[in-house]
């Protein structure tokens, strides 16, 4: 994994089955008006996973609303993958979004000096 200008596509992790997961591709759909459900099918029948919370975190910092954003995230899984595998997305997605801002306020917390 290197890092990021912010604007291309990078490696950002590998998935159980080995597939390597992809971030920074937020900028294709809002800097060169690539669809959103254009990318996701492009990296998944390139063998990728797409980074959704790099992809959510991104947004949010871009100023995209929270719930909006999960919301069209979920309508593009679902009209790659299905309606199915969408609600198991969505809870995963869900799950690893609290995990990893209950990550996020832990390394606060230590930093600030803070205990609970």
């Amino acid at each position: 994994m290197g890092k990021n200008n912010g604007k291309s596509l990078i490696k950002t992790g590998v998935t159980a089955d080995g597939k390597d997961v992809i971030g920074g591709w937020f900028y294709m759909v809002t800097t060169y008006g690539v669809p959103l459900d254009m990318v996701v099918s492009f990296l998944d029948n390139s063998g990728h996973m797409p980074d959704w919370l790099d992809f959510y975190y991104t947004a949010i910092r871009e100023g995209w609303h929270p719930e909006r954003t999960i919301g069209r995230l979920r309508l593009v899984v679902a009209d790659v993958y299905g309606p199915d595998f969408a609600e198991t997305w969505l809870e995963i997605f869900n799950e690893k979004k609290k995990e990893l801002e209950g990550l996020r306020n832990e390394r606060k917390r230590e930093c600030s000096g803070d205990s609970d």
